[in-house]
């Protein structure tokens, strides 16, 4: 008997640990992913998303666009027929006299249905249908404008960040440089091989890279906070991984960045619907010169003798403005000048959106070169501080030339990470000339 209980207590013993061990190992697991999860980084095109989703300016001008069909179904209205139904109750104190005697009913009840229907306008209402769907043609690109420059505003505030965090990475490592540099020389005044002056020299050195990384990571929270407002956004920076080569913005050179811009940029899109719409006004106020034919049609029921007695009648109407002391002309002359204007400001747009495009890419070029000789110039600063790190502990060379090999690395990192994301936004500032930014961040959206 006690052989049987020493083994199922051992039995119980084991299996307690087994289902203890299945428990703990579950709760990490869970423990690891849900951590995992919230800190997954964000990316570029999830931003992107977010802002064109939820940012006020962007829905604003979706709103605008939904108003203008409204106004399209407001000038449509005005070519169908209009019936209106009327019903008045009338209640007389007193009723009229005709030489002394009662005339008419103490009560009156009226009832009126009218119909009307347009015929022939001399082509004003059709051509302010014509010149109201070229309005929400407009809007449309205008709404395509507004989300191409948010698309513009979160890319370069992203990368921004991006060139902020590369700034604080390249100051962090120029001052853990500088400390072991300070260390050493502290331990060579130790020695008695070095002076006084040069370690007061490194330390100068230290609280001038401390300043720099204090002026960065300042950079990265003011290009955070940016690209926060936009997107809406609680981003972690941190999270964020820093390529040392940023090149994720798809190439565009200027040629097809041209035949882009000609074939469907939205600036130009929506010029060219305002020429439309002043064109189609022209025509309108034109009408005004034209006869007017119109058709009504009334029916009754009650009158001040009898309220069950019925009339109706129809009505053709035809108008024509004789004279109207010039208004109706100049109009017309206004909207010919309005289309005159606007086929000058589209000449104009093309022509800074064909300047836009070339400075954009002078910039591509420029960086893409700046990136390739700083980053040449790096390497051989790097070269460079070890051979002279090597001669300082030689003592071949003094302190000096040490902080001046380490500037000089310092000030290459910089500029090759300015080079590189100058290559990016030059290359976000050609693609939003083109007109085509969100269909080239986002191409599947």
């Amino acid at each position: 008997m006690k052989t049987i209980s020493q083994t199922h207590l051992r039995s119980s013993r084991i299996l307690f640990l087994v289902i203890s061990g299945i428990f703990l190992f579950g709760a990490c697991f869970a423990e690891q992913t849900a951590s995992g999860t919230a800190t997954a980084p964000l990316s570029l095109a999830e931003c992107l998303v977010t802002a064109l989703e939820t940012n006020p300016g962007v829905l604003s001008a979706e709103d605008e666009t939904q108003a203008s069909k409204q106004r399209l179904n407001r000038a449509n209205s005005n070519l169908l027929p209009r019936l209106k139904a009327e019903e008045t109750f009338t209640n007389f104190r007193h009723t009229s006299e005709i030489m002394g005697m009662p005339f008419g009913k103490e009560q009156l009840q009226l009832k009126d249905v009218k119909f009307s229907q347009p015929l022939y306008t001399g082509g004003a209402l059709e051509n302010g249908v014509r010149a109201a769907r070229s309005e929400v043609k407009l809007q449309k690109h205008a709404e395509t404008r507004r989300r191409e420059d948010m698309v513009r505003s979160v890319a370069e505030a992203w990368f921004g960040m991006l060139s902020a965090r590369a700034m604080e990475e390249v100051a962090s490592q120029a001052l853990f440089d500088t400390l072991g540099h300070e260390r050493h020389v502290q331990n060579m005044l130790d020695a008695g091989v070095a002076v006084r002056d040069d370690l007061l020299k490194v330390q100068v050195s230290v609280l001038e890279r401390r300043e720099n990384l204090v002026q960065a990571q300042n950079g990265v929270d003011l290009a955070q906070s940016r690209l926060a407002m936009l997107t809406g956004l609680s981003i972690d920076p941190k999270a964020i991984p820093v390529p040392a080569n940023p090149d994720t913005t798809p190439e565009l050179n200027e040629e097809n960045a041209i035949s882009h811009a000609t074939r469907s940029h939205p600036l130009l899109a929506a010029a060219r619907e305002l020429v439309r719409i002043q064109d189609f006004a022209g025509k309108a106020a034109k009408g005004a010169l034209l006869p007017n034919v119109a058709l009504q049609w009334n029916w009754s029921s009650g009158n001040q003798f009898n309220n069950a007695q019925d009339n109706w009648d129809a009505t053709v109407y035809v108008g024509l403005n004789v004279f109207d002391a010039g208004e109706t002309r100049s109009r017309v002359r206004e909207a010919r000048a309005g289309k005159s204007k606007a086929s000058h400001d589209l000449e104009d747009l093309q022509r800074n959106i064909l300047l836009a495009i070339h400075q954009a890419a002078l910039r591509i070029g420029e960086a893409r070169a700046r990136f390739e000789l700083s980053s040449q110039a790096e390497t051989q600063a790097i070269e460079s501080l070890r051979l002279t790190e090597e001669r300082f502990k030689a003592g071949a060379v003094t302190s000096q030339h040490l902080l001046d090999a380490e500037s000089a690395l310092v000030s290459a990192r910089q500029r090759r990470v300015t080079a590189g994301f100058d290559r990016e936004l030059a290359r976000i500032a050609l693609w939003h000339a083109a007109g085509g930014l969100e269909h080239a961040l986002l191409p599947l959206k």
